[in-house]
């Protein structure tokens, strides 16, 4: 999937790229599926928006369970964080702000 992000760096021409964009893609859903999704299976008439869109949105679904982790650990830090010691916090920061003013 690396490989497939750095095509932009590469000096592959253009239709190149994203050939081989559309291998990734049928590698993940099958070839059959490719026609169905882009409405043909010839490169030249695919929208290669679509493209670039299907290869961000299979990123997107790789990516998603870690982001969703990392959320649930930020909030479970939060929650240990005890009130009473922020709002105390808070009082403080309140004071000082109007000491300085």
């Amino acid at each position: 999937m690396d490989s497939i992000f750095k095509l932009d760096a590469t000096n592959l021409p253009n239709r190149e790229k994203y050939k081989k964009m559309i291998e990734f893609i049928a590698k993940l859903v099958g070839q059959e599926a490719i026609e169905e999704i882009f409405g043909t299976e010839d490169l030249d008439e695919m929208d290669l928006n679509d493209i670039t869109l299907a290869i961000f949105k299979v990123r997107d679904a790789y990516e998603n369970p870690l982001a969703n982790y990392q959320a649930e650990k930020s909030s479970e830090e939060l929650s240990r964080i005890p009130l009473d010691k922020l709002q105390s916090f808070s009082k403080l920061m309140d004071s000082v702000s109007k000491v300085k003013k």
